[in-house]
């Protein structure tokens, strides 16, 4: 079937158990004020921002490539994992995703949740463009999966949502084959000034 590392769901689904019952386990109303993803933290707490007291979500656990799957051109991933790992990965079957950021140390679930954006975008769309199903762990603790046929709503709305409506714990995405070469153009545009 040509995938690699060869790793069940077993694992995968233990690390899943855990993070879903660590939800159930909250309290009525109680919200996840951080889901702590090791690596770099975006948001910035303002000075005399109360975080005494809050229980961060542990998911840094969700840092392994599951599958890549050379016949059906899709790697099956946890979201941790940065692209730099997924682009060795797959470079050594010949393949790429669609969408690579251009920073090799952004996750793949990162690029979901912050709407990636890259220069393959013009041609293939946002990373989530390239995604075919996402598993996630709703804030109640429910495990479940979606993608444009199942469950499409909540696929569609996990892409931009930076980690409000669910927890990203697996993405399967497409993959395309890696040429040897890439083609470059230059184009030159006479300058703007006196236009706008």
């Amino acid at each position: 079937m040509g995938e690699h590392p060869d790793r069940s769901d077993a694992p995968h689904a233990a690390k899943v158990a855990v993070i879903a019952a660590a939800l159930r386990a909250r309290g009525a109303g109680e919200a996840v004020e951080e889901i702590a993803k090791g690596g770099v933290h975006h948001v910035v707490p303002l000075p005399g921002t109360p975080h005494s007291g809050h229980r961060p979500l542990d998911v840094t656990s969700l840092d392994e490539i599951i599958r890549v799957d050379a016949d059906q051109r899709v790697c099956v991933s946890e979201p941790a994992v940065p692209f730099g790992r997924i682009v060795r990965e797959t470079l050594r079957r010949g393949l790429l995703p669609k969408v690579v950021p251009e920073l090799k140390g952004i996750t793949v679930g990162g690029a979901v949740a912050g709407c990636s954006v890259e220069s393959m975008s013009y041609k293939y769309g946002g990373f989530h463009d390239s995604c075919l199903e996402y598993e996630v762990v709703t804030g109640a603790g429910e495990v479940m999966n979606c993608s444009r046929h199942q469950d499409p709503d909540v696929f569609d709305m996990m892409h931009g949502s930076y980690g409000t409506l669910a927890v990203l714990t697996r993405l399967t995405f497409e993959l395309i084959p890696a040429a040897p070469y890439v083609h470059l153009r230059h184009s030159t545009m006479p300058p703007l000034a006196g236009r706008c």
